[in-house]
């Protein structure tokens, strides 16, 4: 019983936090965990019994070190999703740009498969829709090098002409 003081609050602070801890070790594992997403809508009860545990845990052994460790760790697991949210909400994500562009000179297929495997290989471009039928790109870049990738497309067959739409 002693040892289960401790431990019932970190499960129930894993259990508040299945959509991070749990799936990260998982993940480690190379276990599948889509299971473990079903438990995000129980998340506030799991976090007021995670308190509800924590607050007996510390009435009840306050004094002890090993409680107060167990409590802090406690702790952080619980908040595990919002400091994950934070850490994704302040990463470097590069700012993506999306632009149309109309092309004329395309007569087949086979050029606008040539155009997108150029546009393709170019170092910024993420990724490129192109549309024979009505002589359009959609082009996913991390910059905005638009007139970059004009300049690819018309140095690939003088035939082609490219005009940014938007």
């Amino acid at each position: 019983m002693r040892v289960g003081r401790y431990i019932l609050p970190n499960i129930m602070a894993l259990l508040s936090s299945s959509c991070c801890i749990i799936q990260l070790i998982l993940n480690a594992c190379s276990i599948s965990c889509a299971g473990f997403s079903v438990l995000t809508p129980y998340r506030p009860f799991f976090t007021a019994m995670t308190m509800v545990a924590v607050v007996h845990t510390m009435y009840d052994r306050f004094k002890n070190r090993s409680t107060m460790v167990t409590l802090l760790i406690t702790l952080l697991i619980m908040i595990s999703p919002e400091i994950v949210q934070r850490v994704n909400q302040h990463s470097s994500v590069p700012a993506q740009h999306h632009y149309q562009l109309r092309i004329e000179g395309m007569q087949c297929v086979s050029c606008a498969n040539r155009i997108k495997n150029t546009l393709t290989m170019m170092d910024n471009v993420m990724d490129v829709q192109l549309f024979f039928d009505n002589k359009t790109a959609i082009v996913n870049s991390r910059m905005d090098d638009s007139s970059r990738v004009i300049a690819m497309i018309e140095s690939i067959d003088n035939t082609y002409r490219a005009y940014l739409i938007n």
